[in-house]
């Protein structure tokens, strides 16, 4: 049986909450929170997912440093990448930059499985910007449960390579 690890970093909880969901779904998969872990052992991991959200259309730092400074590790492995953001229009160039080019290639795949604007978990100025920009006013979820469905198909799958 492979083994899977899904790394994350979360702001307000979306990202959690999908590393959570696969996590359900792929069994005997290992969650490693950037948050309270910065520096995961994936040794023993053949597989590796790894996730985060986008803000302004950038990655999450903590992702985005795990990243660069895995990338030949997470190169001997198989890899899927996911991104959490609510920008639909802007979503396959925001997911084209959040992770290094390599990285993309070189994954089984790599998705934006939508997000959610969590307004009580937000703070002042971060409930001004989604207003203002957005226009929304109350927490919404536009997760896309048959993505992640169809990701952890892929993740479980031992045709992934």
């Amino acid at each position: 049986m492979e083994t899977v690890a899904i790394v994350f970093a979360s702001k307000h909880g979306t990202t959690q909450k999908v590393a959570e969901y696969l996590a359900s779904k792929v069994k005997g998969a290992v969650l490693f929170d950037l948050k309270k872990n910065d520096n995961p052992d994936l040794s023993q991991f053949s597989k590796v997912v790894v996730g985060g959200p986008i803000y302004a259309g950038k990655l999450n730092s903590k992702v985005a440093h795990f990243c660069r400074k895995h990338t030949l590790e997470l190169l001997q492995r198989k890899l899927a990448l996911f991104v959490c953001g609510m920008n639909v229009k802007a979503y396959q160039e925001e997911l084209e930059h959040a992770f290094p080019e390599i990285l993309i290639k070189h994954a089984t795949t790599a998705c934006v499985v939508g997000g959610e604007f969590n307004i009580e978990r937000l703070g002042f100025f971060e409930r001004f910007l989604v207003r203002k920009i957005s226009g929304v006013t109350q927490s919404v979820s536009q997760l896309d449960y048959e993505k992640l469905n169809s990701l952890a198909g892929i993740i479980t799958s031992d045709k992934a390579e």
